[in-house]
């Protein structure tokens, strides 16, 4: 018995296999203390830069699966390619720590400024 048009028959699972992936995410944060106005002990100035396929390795999506289609085993796009954004947040009225600190297990740590 043939197998219906645009299958695969008897064919194990995960039988078609896409490219690898290699990404690497970088961010980096640095918080400056502002010692002046009405806020002085509790204001600063948070930093962020972001960067997302650090690399910019070429990391291409998975081929074209339809068996009839004359792109079958075609690869046509690939992800996103590297992408840096900055971020700059005032903060004030309350104490400012190192970013995610509070949030790590097993870690603590008293909140001083010094001038």
């Amino acid at each position: 018995m043939a197998n219906a048009l645009g299958t695969f028959g008897t064919s194990s699972r995960n039988l078609l296999i896409g490219p690898g992936v290699a990404n690497i995410d970088f961010s980096v944060v640095k918080i400056f203390p502002i010692h002046k106005g009405p806020f002085a002990e509790t204001q600063a100035l948070h930093f962020r830069a972001e960067f997302f396929n650090v690399l910019n390795h070429a990391n291409f999506n998975n081929p074209n699966s339809t068996v009839t289609a004359s792109i079958f085993g075609r690869i046509l796009s690939a992800a996103d390619p590297r992408i840096v954004q900055f971020g700059l947040k005032v903060v004030y009225g309350v104490r400012h720590s190192a970013p995610f600190r509070d949030s790590i297990p097993g870690t603590s740590h008293t909140n001083s400024i010094s001038q």
